[in-house]
């Protein structure tokens, strides 16, 4: 409804237009509503808007609206706050290479909390792809050091250090 809402507001109320642009966008974000919100309006209203926006946004449509908005310092410390190893892992990409050594520092604390909370090969598996994402931060020696330590912590733990061992910094 909204929707039809807003082709029909688009040329004769341009602030019923906007209005239903920002609840799509709220409802659905994504780059698509963001777009078409964002270009209706002039600089002075769209900071006002994202204002408003940012107020009603949380979690990972928050992350991501910053990001649209290539604002990488609020969304790095977004995502670290948000003590997620599915978001470091998810937005590693986009935000890792703003400050890498936090990054991997943040990361790798949740990792091995991780770790120590589960057991099992498929559970290894995972910590092991975590490993792998670390690499993208390009932080090689710091890496083969967690890797070390994660085997010293985990040496109780035969099938981790199977899993492990084919894990390779290079």
């Amino acid at each position: 409804m909204r929707k039809v809402l807003t082709d029909l507001y688009e040329n004769t109320h341009p602030e019923k237009y906007k209005q239903n642009l920002k609840e799509l966008y709220l409802d659905q974000p994504g780059e698509k509503y963001y777009r078409q919100l964002k270009s209706s309006c002039t600089d002075r209203e769209w900071r006002k808007l994202a204002e408003s926006i940012t107020s009603e946004l949380s979690g990972k449509s928050l992350i991501e609206f910053h990001l649209l908005e290539d604002n990488r310092e609020e969304a790095f410390d977004l995502v670290l706050e948000s003590e997620s190893l599915w978001n470091l892992r998810k937005y590693l990409e986009e935000v890792g290479d703003y400050d890498p050594e936090t990054y991997f520092e943040v990361y790798s604390d949740l990792l091995a909390d991780y770790l120590a909370g589960d057991t099992g090969r498929r559970h290894y598996r995972k910590v092991i792809g975590h490993l792998q994402e670390l690499k993208n931060l390009g932080l090689t020696e710091r890496l083969r050091e967690y890797v070390e330590f994660l085997k010293e912590e985990n040496a109780n733990r035969p099938a981790f250090q199977d899993e492990i061992s084919s894990f390779s910094v290079n």
